[in-house]
């Protein structure tokens, strides 16, 4: 039921598996309302881990339905 706000999105910079260092960009996110920026950016940083180890990948397709 939300309306779509088409001024608001995201641009991933980095993938699941991508080597990250101090500084680089993981991601761009765009709006128009700076308060909703700053929930994002919290909902976002919460929703990223970085480790120093490798995590596992899922295949991009799972499987055909015929």
């Amino acid at each position: 039921t939300d309306e779509i706000d088409y001024s608001a999105g995201i641009i991933l910079k980095k993938k699941t598996g991508d080597r990250v260092l101090a500084g680089d960009v993981i991601a761009l996110l765009y709006t128009n309302n700076q308060s909703k920026l700053l929930m994002a950016e919290k909902l976002f940083g919460d929703a990223v881990t970085v480790s120093e180890n490798v995590p596992d990948t899922k295949p991009l397709i799972l499987g055909r339905i015929k």
